[in-house]
């Protein structure tokens, strides 16, 4: 380890750069994402999608101040890091991908010219398979309502559960990793390396 001397002052205001307007806009993506392309960039999570979007922004920022911790280490480790942490952001949107084509369903609403993004489980309820027997999960929430109380209805709730719990696993494993390269450049840039 060596010592670069670098401040958390230093370190936060060399976010005025590329890598800095990078890792920001990863941190703000969350809560972006309600006015552009609601659901489809953020996962829709029922009640609880604000709650995670001002949450995921909260370990945005926590994930600048654990690279600033490693303001001392070698420039090969952070190089390593920036590396890793890309291949971890690769691999976790490609399983958000998969997570997002299995359970997020766009519902059309033709009286309001709208649309609503929602997330459902993987297995249905008894009561749905009784009443919707070889729908699909769009039949069934244009026939039900897309409300969290029919969803509720039609999927099991663990499956509601674990579907949402992959959605926001693999959405902020691929967020912070990218911020994590992000603030890792801005570390480098910090230290003039």
């Amino acid at each position: 380890m060596e010592n670069t001397g670098i401040t958390i002052e230093k370190y936060y205001g060399s976010f005025k750069s590329l890598q800095g307007v990078l890792a920001a806009g990863f941190c703000i993506i969350p809560l972006a994402s309600n006015w552009l392309l609601s659901g489809r960039i953020f996962p829709p999570l029922g009640n609880e999608t604000i709650l995670a979007q001002g949450f995921t922004v909260l370990l945005g920022v926590a994930v600048t101040f654990l690279v600033f911790l490693m303001r001392d280490a070698a420039v090969i480790r952070i190089r390593r890091r920036i590396v890793n942490l890309f291949f971890v952001a690769v691999v976790c949107f490609c399983a958000y991908i998969a997570a997002h084509y299995r359970f997020v369903r766009i519902v059309e609403i033709p009286s309001a010219s709208a649309e609503a993004t929602v997330s459902v489980g993987y297995q249905r309820s008894a009561f749905s398979d009784a009443a919707f027997p070889g729908a699909t999960d769009s039949d069934v929430l244009i026939s039900r309502g897309f409300t969290e109380d029919e969803i509720n209805r039609i999927w099991t709730a663990k499956s509601i559960w674990l579907a949402r719990l992959s959605l926001i696993s693999s959405f902020l494993g691929c967020m912070l990793s990218l911020v994590g390269v992000a603030s890792l450049g801005v570390l480098l840039h910090a230290r003039g390396e």
